[in-house]
């Protein structure tokens, strides 16, 4: 048999304590994590209020950007940092013309003249000519001068000297012949057309 239950203020105090315990057990049990996910929730929610923020700004900047980027495009053009032609062989072909104008300004024969290879480098192609010459000493420092300070600028590359005496000519009895690699870069057309896709 059973006890009896408590009466009176005995089991209204009972009652009052297996009250609390079920609440307490419960609130540890459901609403403590649902407030935990509540929290969680309201985070990442202010987070991706953030995220959207940013990227509305982003957005925003995105004309201005686009119309500075033209700008400067047009600038670089206008300010010949780049060799002219609209394939390689008359890019390669300009900068053979405006070597050849360097150099008989300088009183240069140029014995040959091989156009190199193209290759790409970036968002540019480098175009190279490779020369012999013979000349003075003093007109070989001439030709390198005048190449240092050409609109668009050119690169010197693997440069050989060698000092020739000549004993039938007096004046000229020193002639250095020399091995020298020029090149420019254009502007890559392939990267320009996947830009424009």
């Amino acid at each position: 048999m059973t006890p009896p239950l408590p009466t009176g203020w005995r089991g209204r105090g009972l009652a009052i304590g297996l009250l609390l315990v079920v609440l307490a057990v419960l609130y540890a049990a459901v609403i403590v994590p649902l407030l935990e996910l509540y929290a969680d929730r309201e985070a990442l929610i202010d987070r991706q209020h953030m995220l959207v923020e940013k990227q509305t700004a982003l957005a925003a900047q995105l004309p201005e950007l686009k119309t500075r980027a033209a700008e400067l495009r047009n600038a670089a053009k206008d300010d010949k940092t780049l060799l002219d032609g609209d394939n390689d062989a008359i890019a390669a072909a300009a900068l053979q013309g405006k070597i050849e104008e360097l150099a008989s300004a300088g009183g240069i024969t140029i014995g040959s003249t091989e156009s190199l290879p193209s290759q790409p480098q970036g968002p540019f192609r480098r175009i190279g000519v490779r020369l012999a010459l013979s000349a003075p000493y003093s007109g070989l420092i001439k030709l390198l001068a005048g190449i240092e300070g050409v609109r668009p600028p050119l690169i010197v590359d693997n440069i050989q000297i060698h000092t020739v005496t000549r004993q039938a000519s007096p004046a000229n009895a020193e002639i250095t012949e020399a091995s020298i690699e020029i090149y420019g870069l254009r502007g890559d057309t392939t990267t320009d057309l996947a830009a424009k896709r």
